[in-house]
């Protein structure tokens, strides 16, 4: 936890004892959303290479109808640069058993499996083979063996009810996801968008587990004719097109994936690329910049998604003064020939703040604290609850002792910070200390006002504000 006294000015324990007051009547409280999840904030959009995958393809190792070869071949015709072949309980793999070099053709291979005797998962990055027919030890080998893995297509496994993701089903992923951490995420779209209900429990997943554990989101062709291959694809954005680098991005959800609408592979330059995300942290806003048919893609195109539902139209969000946003946001870009989602940025929840009062006998004799825009003053050893952010901790002047300097404290998402003795919340004894007469009017009342946005605040907008570091 970060914690840093705040300069202060002489008399700043006069402006504390009327900033309840001051700040109920002339400063409205202000919200602090944080984003905690961004799969993006490692990006050079400038520098970066965009990388076309699919991770999910089959040959006639298992039941697809292109022999490996042809295969790899019709994906290096169609531009991808990043292929794993996914044969059912079989590992395709290396790409030289069957004449092709992937570096002589640009490309990276990636060794996979589709585990087949239960729910459906690939295997990535290991040569990796099983008899396995139970789920958890699949995963538990996988797991051993280094490797990463992804659940495939779950709508083959469950229908809606009532619109909904039955609640064993949900459960069983929730369960399923928090037990292992190489399980990165979920198919939201197999082949041509084969099982639509997988969006809705990719919602559910999101809205039960974000941000404490992020769930990807995937798009695979589970290519097995060959005519449907380039339909569904996700594109890493990497430093260079190395295996370490894929392994990285796909830890951390640093890939965007699309699926064509028109099932025709050529319509893939008309769904949307994107081209930057930036996050402001300051202003709470996130932007998305993207192209398809060879023009920026319109603002109407844009769709914000949180819990399910669209809750803002556009390029920018800002998400501490959209409605209807939870514990997380993703992006849906809509283009003439197919959509193109975003992987979900993620809001920290509300953390604690303590703050305990030294010596004992200040606070028997009313020391307290106040959080800047709270009107109530409060004992040493209570607890608040406040969205994360940095906060200015305010000390209440009593006759006979010195309180305090403001101390600015930084509040963390799901964790308790406790300002103490060592931060500085002591009371130092003074006999001699006499509190002025009350009585100082409007005029003074502005004055805090400006004293305060002078030292430990800050003007933003018109309002006074915590400054940031």
């Amino acid at each position: 936890m970060r914690l840093r006294r705040t300069e202060s000015n002489q008399g700043n324990g006069r402006l504390a004892a009327m900033l309840p007051a001051v700040m109920a009547l002339l400063l409205p409280g202000f919200a602090w959303a944080s984003v905690v999840v961004n799969p993006y904030a490692d990006v050079d959009w400038a520098a970066f290479e965009q990388h076309r995958a699919n991770l999910h393809t089959h040959t006639t190792q298992s039941d697809g109808e292109g022999d490996p070869d042809v295969v790899i071949d019709t994906y290096h015709q169609l531009g991808y640069t990043i292929l794993a072949l996914t044969d059912h309980n079989r590992c395709t793999y290396p790409w030289q058993n069957w004449g092709r070099d992937p570096d002589a053709l640009g490309m990276l291979a990636i060794a996979g499996n589709e585990p087949s005797r239960h729910h459906h998962l690939n295997s990535f990055f290991i040569a990796y083979e099983t008899a396995s027919t139970v789920f958890e030890q699949t995963v538990e080998e996988i797991a051993a063996a280094g490797g990463l893995a992804h659940i495939n297509h779950p709508g083959r496994y469950w229908n809606l009810t009532g619109g909904e993701v039955p609640a064993d089903a949900l459960a069983g992923y929730v369960n399923w996801l928090n037990t292992y951490d190489i399980l990165l995420g979920i198919e939201v779209i197999n082949s041509f968008n084969r099982y639509p209900h997988d969006r809705v429990l990719w919602d559910a997943l999101l809205s039960e587990m974000m941000p404490d554990r992020p769930v990807w989101g995937f798009s695979n062709d589970d290519m097995h004719a060959l005519i449907l291959a380039g339909l569904s694809y996700n594109v890493f954005l990497l430093p260079a097109l190395t295996e370490a680098d894929v392994r990285e991005a796909m830890l951390k959800g640093q890939f965007y994936f699309c699926y064509i609408r028109t099932f025709n592979a050529a319509d893939a330059p008309n769904t949307p690329t994107i081209t930057a995300i930036d996050h402001d942290a300051g202003a709470g806003i996130i932007a998305i910049s993207a192209v398809s048919s060879g023009a920026p893609l319109p603002d109407e195109d844009y769709q914000w998604i949180s819990d399910g539902n669209v809750v803002h139209i556009g390029p920018v969000l800002n998400y501490r003064t959209t409605p209807g946003i939870g514990r997380y946001v993703r992006a849906e870009l809509i283009g003439t020939g197919g959509t193109t989602f975003t992987n979900p940025f993620g809001f920290g929840g509300n953390g604690i703040l303590r703050v305990d009062i030294s010596p004992p006998a200040a606070a028997d004799e009313g020391a307290r604290w106040l959080v800047q825009g709270e009107p109530t003053w409060r004992e040493s050893g209570e607890e608040i609850e406040l969205p994360p952010g940095e906060y200015a901790v305010m000390f209440r002047p009593i006759s006979g002792w010195l309180a305090p300097d403001p101390i600015t404290v930084q509040v963390f998402s799901d964790l308790t910070t406790v300002v103490g003795e060592a931060e500085g919340a002591v009371y130092v004894f003074a006999p001699g200390h006499r509190l002025p007469a009350a009585g100082w009017g409007v005029r003074t009342a502005l004055a805090i006002i400006i004293a305060l946005c002078a030292g430990a605040w800050a003007l933003r907008g018109g309002k006074c504000a915590p400054r940031r570091q």
